[in-house]
């Protein structure tokens, strides 16, 4: 099971966050990951095959290998972050080999964060395979399509090109990175919550508390779901650019 970064140290640094984290089992294979270096905050939000154990132990992967790009091999660009991460997913599950090799992979988000030479802005940086990013400009939700290529899987290339997208943010604009658990989620007629509607929720809760987002998000959730049983692993993490 991957280890969670400790509230404490994430508050530290990002004083105004919330994170929606809902296992669907007692283990999830959705995970997040923050790193804190040079100035620059990491933070990764992934969606990995599966849930329950197999989730796990994706999610496991994916940290331990958060690791060793971001902290030992020093890369901090998103998007070269993504490109190492499916090189090593895919040589960790053996997924050149077409016979024995597992086919799980994840579907990633990543956001750094820098100091902008405007004091009262930030530099956004994001790359994401398969997870857009949303954010707030000005009262309007705005949003960052990711590459369509998840980290390793079924996919034969070794090598895979991400795309770095760099928006600059007034402090005080909301950041929102998601898995897919949350839209997925069904009601008792099967109707998903959906894409779109997550993103006009967090349009209208957006300039709210961060801990009163939270809350609304998790009413929400639940007056969909009703009595419908929990789908997938759901995460929601919503930062306030400070």
């Amino acid at each position: 099971m991957a280890l969670l970064p400790e509230k404490e140290h994430l508050r530290a640094h990002l004083p105004e966050h919330f994170i929606l984290y809902k296992p669907r089992d007692i283990v999830s294979g959705d995970f997040y990951w923050f790193h804190e270096e040079q100035g620059k905050i990491i933070f990764v939000v992934a969606d990995c095959t599966g849930h329950g154990v197999p989730g796990a132990f994706m999610s496991a992967i994916g940290e331990s290998l958060l690791g060793q790009i971001v902290i030992e091999k020093n890369i901090m660009n998103p998007a070269k972050i993504l490109e190492e991460l499916h090189r090593l997913v895919r040589r960790a599950l053996n997924q050149n080999d077409e016979i024995g090799g597992s086919q799980d992979g994840m579907d990633v988000g990543i956001i750094v964060i820098e100091k902008s030479v405007d004091t009262e802005k930030r530099v956004i940086c994001f790359a994401g395979a398969r997870r857009p990013l949303y954010y707030t400009k000005e009262g309007e939700l705005c949003e960052i399509k990711p590459d369509k290529s998840s980290i390793g899987g079924w996919q034969q290339e070794d090598e895979r090109h991400y795309t770095e997208h760099r928006i600059e943010l007034k402090v005080g604009e909301m950041i929102y990175m998601t898995t897919d658990g949350y839209a997925d989620q069904p009601d008792s007629q099967m109707r998903v919550f959906a894409a779109k509607r997550l993103r006009e929720l967090l349009k209208f809760i957006a300039a709210k508390p961060v801990e009163e987002q939270l809350e609304i998000l998790d009413e929400e959730l639940k007056r969909h779901q009703g009595r419908e049983p929990q789908r997938d692993d759901i995460t929601v993490v919503g930062i306030r650019v400070n």
